[in-house]
Formats: structure tokens, C-alpha cells, sequence
């Protein structure tokens, strides 16, 4: 059954011989709870629409699967993630609040309250299935094998006793006593049946899903692990070969030729689109109040784009970008239906020709600003709320390619009066004054209100990154060191 990672087992082989004794239970072991994982007031969130949504771009790896109606069903697995795959309505949705650790099973009490098992024995209780984690329940000593099915949780500690948990966690009872077994491994089947190895070879069975134990006479064959089959039957693995035993309660074992199809879980939707930090951070997308834009390429092969976009609070959708079709790589800046993008058509390294292009309708429509050439690895692109543009990584005007050397960063002008707005067909792009600036900018950046400009450049004197900051109608720029 699963066990915890980096773990070692105790025994290589199970000891063949030894008397089977009757069953004794121990005094229940009920360890303190711990306290909520979050406040009320995030808790309440979750049943609203300012509640938090998670987004992850891929499915981790699944380990259990929960039917929650028609169509509908719960996966829990890596990363302490939760799923719940709708497939009547084709929607998919992951929990805002993660485990702290991998989940192996969830598990549901009789008063429809949800426990999802963590790889440490860790109940985690939620009111709903991808609702946020109200409490933690551990086990009271360490537990190195687990099993978990329906409402029915066991676990093996590191000393060999072994143990069902009640209350979703919230009480442990040690089900028999050292001194008539030392337990390796326990198996949990869908109705109750299970299945428990001891040391010398012996086996203990349950019908009720863990809460009462008694031996069972099978014959003994060097078993070391147990392993549940999708079929309802537990897989017997050890040294003399691998075997099945089947449920009702019978004393005997099959040989098990062939190997078991590996069960494999996949949802039957794919995993929903989702913003990526990563494509933030690479001028690939930007935040726009509540909604997400972003640029990515539509073939791995060739250079064409599609734009992917949407509310945080809700799903992405793509469509093409065919006037992008050619960039090598692309940067991008919005506010609002306003987008500026610039197209690099050069290699990935070394300087490279630029295009910058505007839209006022959302990317439907891109229409060429200007060229220049820019270094790709310092391009960055900032676009304020009103309009107000920055880059950087550009070179001034007719460098070529050998003596493209940024420095500063630069703003679109019309004929030498004052910065045009990204909206208007700026001319050229010409250096902003910065005193004391050195390099290219580190980064650019704009205040909701458009009303100040933040650039992070080296300064002259100490090299050190210093923040400079510039006011709307103000001519001073203000210098703050990092």
C-alpha cells in the first residue's frame, strides 16, 4: 500500500512461521486537532465570487479518484491539489487551497463532511470538495504505510502497530496490540474487506473497513507488500512470487500470472488554461485589472501567435494573432483595450530587428508603430492606464546591429514635441533623461493611475540597482537607491 517516500522497510522478507494469536484492541489514541488552516473570514471568501482561484496549467500526478454524481468526479493528488472534472458540463476546476503535502485519498464521513489524506496520515477536513482545508488532523505517531478507501483509513507506524482512524482523523485507535503482531503493510478494498501482513508471515483481515481485526489462515509464501487491484482483490507480492487474494473472507491465495494492468488515472476533460506567472515574467502577458492577456505561441515550429485571455476569476480563451505571424519572439504591454506589442524578427541572441505595433481594440487589430533595433534578452515594455509608453532594451535611432548598446530606456515622440501617447503613430523613440542611469533598465513599470513612472536602473556612481521615479508634468526625476 502507499508508503511514505524516503522511508526505509524494516524487513526485506516476511519471517515465514509463528503462531497466529486472538485479537486484543489497545485504548484509543485521540490527539488534539490542530487549529483551522485559515481564518473565517478566507474561509467565507470561498463561497463567493471574490473567493481565490487556482489555475495550474497541467494536471499533477493523480493518485485517487471519487465519483461525485453523474458525470462528475474528485481527484486528489501531487502537489496537495484537488479536481473536480465535470464531464456533463465540460467544465473542470482545481482548489484555491492546496495540502502542504501529496494526497493519497479522499474520504467523506457519514455527515457529508470531507477529509482528503496527506502522505503523512494528515487528515485535511473541508466542508466542500475544492473547499479551503478548515483543519488538520495528524496521526498520533508516525505512520510509514497507508491505506485509504470510501470513510475507511489505516495506516502501519514505524514501530509495526497498526492503526484505524475515526472522525476523519480526529481520533486514532491502535487495533492490536505489539505484542501479538508487528505489522508491515495494510490494504483497504471498496466494502469494507482489507487485508493486514505481519511479521512472522502472518495476515489479519477486516470487513468493516479497519475498525475490528481478526487473523486469517493464510498459507505463507515470503510476502513483503500488499497492493490493492481495481478489481476488488488485494495483490500478495513476495519472494516465491506474486499471488491475489479475493474477498469474502476465504483462507486461500491464486497464483497471479501476468503482470496487473497498472492503474492509471485520467480525467476525462483536459486541464483548464490558466495564467502562467512564467509568461509574465518573459513579457509574454500582462495583468490588466481582473483580466489576464497573453501571447504565446500557437505552433512549436513556426513563428505564429494566438492570444489567450480572460477574467483571474475565470477561464482563458485563445484565438489567433495572424498579423504577429513571423515574430520570433514577441513582448507585451496593456491597459485596458489598448495593447502594445513589439515583434522581434531576428534570432533569439544578438541584436535584432524591432517592430512596434498598437492596438486600441484588444489585438484585433494591429496596426505598425515604428522600427528600431532592441537587444531581446533586455526588452521590456511598460504601458500606463493613460496611455503613456516606456521601453527598453531599444538602441537609439540607426544603430546597427554590431553597435547595438541600450542604455537607459526610451519613449515614442512625434516630431520633437512632447511624448505622443502609445495610441497616436509616434515617429522614433527617443532616450528619456535619466541623471546618474547606467545600462539598460532592469525594470519598467507604471502606478494604477498612470500619474507616476518607476524604472529600475544601475546608477553611475555605485552600480547598485536605484529606482527612479517620475511624477506626471513634472520635470525632476526622483533617484531612490535599492
Amino acid at each position: 500500500m502507499a508508503g511514505r517516500p524516503g522511508l526505509v522497510r524494516r524487513c526485506s522478507a516476511a519471517l515465514i512461521g509463528g503462531a497466529l494469536t486472538t485479537l486484543a484492541c489497545a485504548p484509543p489514541l485521540t490527539p488534539r486537532p490542530r487549529p483551522g488552516l485559515v481564518g473565517p473570514q478566507l474561509a467565507a471568501s470561498a463561497e463567493t465570487e471574490r473567493g481565490w482561484r487556482f489555475h495550474p496549467r497541467a494536471y499533477p500526478a493523480l493518485r485517487a479518484v471519487r465519483p461525485l454524481g453523474v458525470g462528475r468526479e474528485l481527484f486528489v493528488g501531487g502537489r496537495g491539489e484537488r479536481w473536480v472534472v465535470d464531464a456533463a458540463h465540460r467544465s473542470v476546476a482545481a482548489a484555491a487551497w492546496a495540502a502542504p503535502e501529496e494526497l493519497l485519498a479522499a474520504l467523506r464521513s457519514e455527515a457529508g463532511r470531507w477529509g482528503f489524506v496527506g502522505a503523512s496520515g494528515t487528515v485535511y477536513e473541508a466542508e466542500q470538495p475544492l473547499g479551503p482545508l478548515l483543519r488538520a488532523n495528524p496521526p498520533p505517531v508516525e505512520l510509514v504505510r497507508l491505506a485509504a478507501v470510501g470513510e475507511a483509513l489505516s495506516g502501519v507506524s514505524e514501530a509495526g502497530q497498526l492503526f484505524s482512524a475515526e472522525l476523519l482523523g480526529a481520533r486514532w485507535v491502535e487495533r492490536a496490540p505489539r505484542s501479538e503482531a508487528t505489522f508491515l503493510d495494510v490494504a483497504l478494498l471498496e466494502g469494507g474487506a482489507g487485508l493486514a501482513l505481519a511479521a512472522p508471515e502472518q495476515y489479519w483481515v477486516t470487513a468493516d473497513g479497519g475498525q475490528r481485526w481478526k487473523p486469517l489462515g493464510l498459507p505463507r509464501q515470503g510476502v513483503t507488500s500488499l497492493q490493492p487491484l481495481p478489481d476488488g482483490a488485494v495483490q500478495l507480492l513476495g519472494v516465491f512470487g506474486r499471488f491475489v487474494w479475493r474477498p469474502p473472507l476465504v483462507e486461500q491465495l491464486e497464483p497471479l500470472t501476468g503482470r496487473p494492468p497498472e492503474p492509471r488515472l485520467e480525467p476525462k476533460l483536459p486541464a483548464p488554461l490558466g495564467p502562467s506567472a512564467r509568461a509574465v515574467r518573459a513579457g509574454h502577458a500582462a495583468l490588466a485589472g481582473e483580466r489576464y492577456v497573453q501571447l504565446e505561441r500557437a505552433d512549436a515550429k513556426a513563428p505564429r501567435w494566438r492570444w489567450r485571455e480572460g477574467r483571474l476569476d475565470g477561464g482563458l480563451a485563445t484565438r489567433p494573432a495572424p498579423q504577429l505571424e513571423g515574430c520570433a519572439d514577441v513582448r507585451l504591454a496593456v491597459a485596458g483595450e489598448l495593447r502594445v506589442v513589439a515583434c522581434l524578427r531576428g534570432a533569439a541572441s544578438g541584436a535584432a530587428p524591432l517592430e512596434l505595433l498598437r492596438s486600441v481594440d484588444g489585438g484585433r487589430r494591429l496596426e505598425p508603430v515604428l522600427s528600431a533595433m532592441a537587444q531581446p534578452a533586455q526588452l521590456r515594455l511598460a504601458l500606463s492606464s493613460t496611455g503613456e509608453l516606456m521601453v527598453g532594451g531599444v538602441c537609439v535611432a540607426r544603430a546597427d546591429e554590431r553597435g547595438c548598446r541600450p542604455t537607459g530606456l526610451m519613449v515614442p515622440r512625434r516630431g520633437g514635441s512632447r511624448a505622443a501617447r502609445a495610441g497616436s503613430r509616434p515617429l522614433a523613440l527617443v532616450p528619456a533623461s535619466l541623471p546618474l542611469a547606467r545600462g539598460a533598465a532592469l525594470a519598467l513599470g507604471y502606478s494604477p493611475s498612470g500619474e507616476r513612472a518607476y524604472a529600475v536602473l544601475r546608477h553611475a556612481k555605485t552600480g547598485a540597482p536605484a529606482l527612479y521615479v517620475a511624477r506626471a508634468g513634472a520635470a525632476r526625476v526622483s533617484v531612490h537607491e535599492l
